[in-house]
């Protein structure tokens, strides 16, 4: 069977799977997601994703009632896309765990393969891993670091030549640091070294403020995004400079017992190169039905804009995600 299919197949073994067998434990949960959008540059893109984890609770920000000391999961993606003259598959098979080791040290790992195919021919295949390592240094304040390779970013396609999705080896830092009781600093950094030899360096901050917590989650703040590479290729977008900063939001309305609202979106001014300065919009809106308990269904709308000298640029997609908790 191709690996594509086999894909598809267990994408459909997990949804039925999910949704009509009996509970096993308190701590197991499995998803399916459907991922559908287009953007400005002729490209369409469709992905199936599904996972199961042993423990639904993020382990770096345990729960009081936590007894495991083992998390696993087990991840499968199948993307589809479609440009110019080109279309490709990439199937990732990922298999994941997590060890508390004290209760201030987590570690979590991930590996598998990726598998691409352009126009159903065999075309590459890749081993992606990584190891991330948190530690919890406040109630709700933690620092970690992750090493590993896989994707440079989900999307990295050749839309005037063949397809290829690059792959690095990766070093990042992030910090989530909570203060003042209403106040979030977030930083987040990474580095690549691709596999043509290119050089990446990101970094995203943020500062945030919550203004309610309870019954509705309404948080506001200001963030700033740098992106760079090493030497620009006309492959993928790879700009020698790139910086925004403007301000973010989130927020989510409970409207009725197991119903809630959401909406998350920022608004920046960037500068890239020596190109003239310009502004964009990113905004995800949707809604949740359910509970963590028990199920969740979300249905959600993204929709990214920005313009540059007078040319539009746009990224649409729809996300529809179940969720079901043993």
């Amino acid at each position: 069977m191709p690996y594509s299919d086999l894909m598809r197949s267990l994408f459909i073994f997990f949804f039925v799977f999910i949704t009509t067998h009996p509970a096993l434990a308190a701590s197991d949960f499995g998803e399916v997601q459907i991922l559908n959008g287009a953007t400005s540059d002729d490209l369409t893109v469709k992905i199936y994703q599904f996972q199961l984890n042993k423990n639904k609770k993020n382990f770096a920000w345990p729960y009081s009632h936590q007894d495991d000391s083992l998390e696993w999961g087990l991840l499968g993606r199948y993307t589809e896309s479609r440009a110019p003259n080109l279309t490709f598959q990439l199937s990732d098979l990922v298999l994941g765990g997590g060890f508390i080791l004290s209760s201030n040290h987590f570690i979590r790992t991930q590996f598998g393969a990726s598998y691409l195919q352009e126009d159903s021919r065999d075309f590459q295949t890749t081993l992606l891993a990584d190891v991330e390592y948190t530690y919890k240094w406040g109630q709700n304040s933690v620092s970690g670091l992750t090493v590993g390779q896989g994707h440079m970013t989900p999307m990295v396609i050749a839309l005037n030549g063949p397809a290829q999705s690059m792959y690095s080896q990766n070093l990042g830092l992030f910090t989530d640091w909570n203060f003042l009781t209403d106040w979030q600093f977030s930083f987040k950094t990474r580095g690549d070294i691709s596999q043509d030899s290119n050089q990446r360096f990101w970094m995203d901050s943020q500062v945030m403020y919550a203004i309610s917590k309870f019954p509705h989650w309404i948080r506001v703040g200001f963030g700033t995004t740098y992106l760079g590479y090493q030497f620009p290729t006309g492959q993928y977008w790879s700009p020698r400079r790139f910086s925004a900063y403007g301000p973010r939001a989130d927020v989510s309305v409970s409207v009725v017992e197991e119903i809630s609202l959401f909406f998350g979106g920022s608004y920046n001014l960037f500068q890239e190169d020596s190109f003239s300065p310009g502004d964009g919009y990113y905004v995800r809106t949707g809604m949740n039905w359910g509970d963590r308990n028990s199920h969740l269904l979300s249905l959600s709308f993204e929709n990214g804009e920005s313009t540059q000298n007078n040319r539009l640029w746009y990224s649409h997609f729809y996300n529809l995600s179940l969720s079901v908790f043993w």
